[in-house]
């Protein structure tokens, strides 16, 4: 089975990544950065590997457990090792009016932010999509792709 996870960001077939579509390495830091200026925000920190966060906060790890069935425990996730494919933000008093306003004015121009749901919001390389991924996979797989 193919799987096109996180948005399109990394394509995986039988443990063998196909493709991604990762987060420029030297851009990780600022986001992290500001995403903690923001009150009541929890970050999980997504990568090829796994996903990451700082938080033990019982609220929030039900709710991040819900989505990320690999997540690691870290100190600081500045430290995290990984190559990155997505940054998500979550902040239980909304998406849209707590994260968006700090996060988009300072990245939207570099990076795909969007509010995935009302307490999570996304950072994303900019070329990131689910179409992106499935044009790779034709362009790669060809008329593979149509046979069982």
């Amino acid at each position: 089975m193919l799987f096109i996870a996180e948005n399109g960001t990394l394509v995986m077939h039988k443990g063998k990544e196909l493709y991604s579509c990762t987060l420029n390495s030297d851009s990780v830091p600022s986001i992290i950065t500001k995403a903690r200026t923001i009150n009541d925000a929890f970050i999980v920190l997504c990568g090829k590997k796994g996903a990451y966060i700082e938080t033990q906060d019982p609220t929030a790890l039900d709710e991040i457990s819900k989505y990320y069935h690999r997540c690691e425990y870290v100190e600081d996730l500045l430290t995290v090792e990984d190559e990155f494919i997505k940054i998500a933000v979550l902040n239980f008093n909304g998406s849209a009016e707590q994260i968006e306003p700090i996060i988009r004015p300072a990245f939207g121009d570099d990076f795909q932010v969007v509010v995935s749901a009302k307490i999570w919001l996304d950072v994303m390389n900019k070329v990131a999509s689910k179409g992106a991924a499935i044009r790779h996979l034709q362009q790669t797989m060809g008329s593979r792709m149509n046979k069982p």
